[in-house]
């Protein structure tokens, strides 16, 4: 059962999967949102990944409709926090679909309510769909590789509509990513899986981008964030829909495509035992992003440049994952020495 610790406020919140109390203020809230299917009977909760705080929400009769993504139960995260998280994520998800992110093929998911009191709970329309991760997956597993090919030809196209739009003459300086790889690499040295010898090696490498301030030499505009294979859906073969907003912010355009690129060799390399596999559609992917922002060849060699910095940014990220076996994390630490050399 769920819903009478979700009354006392966000002070103790306690959201587990079950039925939720139809006494209960969740219940009440949910049932005036939008979008939800049934009207009467119960509601249940149930967990759509053990590593997130994130629900479905079902109806007793009908298809799901609601997602939940409770903030103020993420271990570690202050009240005050988890509300203003809830509160970006909900305004850059309007923010989008106002400005043209609202319907097909390129779009952010329909945001419906949010509440302070219950969790910090954002309420987001249910998308029916497979992700990113199922393709990469067919195409590892099934050699389906066309289904990977025009998926990634839709997040390319998400990203260059994301970038193209929202540019911006401020620049974020270099050593504000560097910072952020060094932050990475000291949360990888907790983890006694990977060997300080393997992570030393970054140090001067990264020092060497640091000084090469040419390199960085670009404008900045609105980012996704956390562009991971997980945080797009395709609910139709031409549609691509964007979740998981709460790390958007201005920074290089490359960041996204480097995140995603480093997801895409991640897979690759730890399904296949072929890192190799990756490299035909990271370059497709790249490619196809470059000739949707109308980019010259020539004007698109530094971007290329930068691309490595932000892939080995994204393969120490997935390197934090300690459920990953510890030989594949210190070969993405490894892989991410390579990117920068």
């Amino acid at each position: 059962m769920l819903g009478s610790s979700l009354s006392k406020g966000r002070s103790d919140p306690t959201i587990s999967e079950g039925k939720i109390d139809p006494g209960s203020p969740l219940y009440r809230f949910l049932q005036e949102l939008p979008g939800l299917s049934a009207r009467q009977g119960s509601l249940s909760l149930q967990r759509l990944s053990p590593k997130t705080c994130v629900f479905l929400c079902k109806p007793d009769s009908g298809p799901p409709s609601l997602v939940c993504k409770f903030f103020a139960v993420r271990p570690g995260l202050p009240a005050d926090e988890a509300c203003s998280l809830m509160r970006y994520e909900l305004m850059c998800l309007k923010r989008l679909r106002l400005e043209g992110f609202n319907g097909p093929p390129t779009q952010v998911v329909r945001p419906l309510g949010s509440h302070a009191e219950m969790g910090c709970v954002l309420v987001e329309e249910f998308v029916m769909g497979e992700d990113l991760d199922h393709a990469i997956a067919a195409a590892v597993h099934r050699g389906d590789d066309q289904c990977l090919v025009s998926r990634l030809h839709l997040a390319a196209a998400f990203f260059a509509e994301l970038h193209e739009r929202h540019q911006v003459r401020r620049r974020i300086p270099s050593y504000r990513y560097c910072q952020e790889f060094r932050r990475m690499v000291t949360a990888l040295s907790r983890a006694e899986e990977i060997p300080e010898s393997d992570l030393d090696r970054l140090s001067p490498l990264v020092r060497r981008w640091e000084a090469g301030a040419e390199k960085w030499d670009a404008e900045s505009t609105l980012l996704h964030g956390d562009a991971t294979p997980t945080n797009f859906l395709f609910p139709e073969e031409d549609v691509i829909v964007g979740i998981d907003l709460e790390r958007m912010r201005l920074g290089d355009p490359m960041l996204d495509l480097g995140f995603l690129t480093a997801d895409l060799k991640h897979h690759f390399a730890f399904r296949a035992h072929c890192a190799q596999g990756a490299e035909p559609f990271i370059h497709d992917f790249l490619e196809f992003y470059r000739r949707r922002r109308g980019l010259a060849k020539a004007d698109f060699t530094s971007c290329l440049d930068r691309h490595r910095f932000f892939m080995a940014l994204g393969e120490l990220r997935i390197a934090r994952d300690p459920s990953l076996h510890p030989g594949h994390r210190r070969w993405l630490v490894a892989e991410a020495a390579r990117c920068l050399s």
